[in-house]
């Protein structure tokens, strides 16, 4: 009795069939992975591959009032007179992906952790 199955994927050329599609599914090195996975950054020990632009200004933030809940981190972004800083994540391969959400949690400084946003000093997500 056969217990499994399945099939080989060697190129992009086996779904040349005019019928065929791959419906989102990933190649990776010339193996099929499925769907696209989510992602998820929690910044709970350490800042899982992100880099930053000046750590003096960019980096894992652990204090309470920057947190989602009673522990974590979180990234903490600050100005330095009028120099733009900035954290980027590892890269991500969405190829295949049908869409791409993206949740984040984001609590603006105010006079109780950090500061009130001066002009200008806005969230930017490219």
């Amino acid at each position: 009795m056969q217990t499994h199955y399945g099939f080989v994927w060697n190129s992009d050329a086996i779904w040349s069939n005019a019928d065929a599609t791959k419906n989102g599914t990933v190649v990776e090195v010339n193996s099929l992975t499925g769907s696209t996975a989510g992602t998820i950054w929690d910044f709970n020990t350490g800042l899982q591959g992100w880099t930053v632009s000046n750590p003096t200004f960019v980096g894992r933030y652990t204090n309470t009032c920057g947190v989602n809940g009673t522990s974590g981190g979180s990234i903490k972004t600050q100005a330095n007179y009028n120099a733009p800083h900035h954290a980027t994540s590892p890269r991500v391969n969405l190829a295949g992906a049908q869409s791409m959400p993206l949740h984040a949690w984001v609590l603006q400084g105010s006079f109780n952790c950090g500061e009130e946003p001066d002009a200008n000093e806005d969230l930017q997500i490219q």
